[in-house]
């Protein structure tokens, strides 16, 4: 924090005493230390800055969109990671049965390709559909129904504190 211009030592023998002006320069320099730690980080957030506002998103294809996202990563803490046998354990879609989604999707989300009855494919808590394959390679990445956001599977609260 920056050091005050004024103090009680100032008020009371004046601005050019030799001890407010000795403590004010021994604290303004403290500042100034503590002030150029900080940087690089500046410098990163400029940089992150006119990086983000020159990207033509708008435009950018699909693929372009998931190397930047890889890239920046994701903000906040990781998640805990889900266990293959839970992926495994969703739900199959049986062959003629409706789906329970209201919105009943034609295709995967994730590959744009038609879910056949034959193929496997696996009904998230949410409703939405998608092929095992894909679902699989999706849920350890982000734990989260690709088309509505709700957590895809449920990690045990153990599990999750111990991580």
């Amino acid at each position: 924090m920056l050091p005050p211009k004024v103090t009680l030592r100032s008020l009371l023998h004046g601005q050019h005493d030799n001890g407010f002006l000795t403590e004010r320069a021994a604290q303004l320099q403290r500042y100034f230390e503590a002030l150029l730690r900080y940087i690089p980080y500046v410098d990163q957030c400029e940089a992150l800055r006119e990086f983000l506002c020159s990207v033509d998103v708008a435009n950018m294809s699909y693929d372009a969109l998931l190397d930047l996202g890889q890239a920046l990563g994701r903000a906040g803490p990781e998640a805990p990671p889900v266990d293959p046998a839970a992926i495994a354990a969703l739900p199959k879609r049986q062959p003629g049965e409706a789906s329970p989604s209201l919105h009943r999707c034609e295709c995967c989300v994730i590959c744009q390709e038609k879910l056949e009855d034959k193929e496997d494919i696996r009904v998230l808590p949410c409703g939405h559909e998608y092929h095992f394959e894909c679902i699989a390679q999706w849920i350890p990445q982000n734990n989260a129904c690709c088309v509505c956001q709700c957590l895809a599977v449920a990690v045990p609260v153990a599990e999750a504190e111990e991580k």
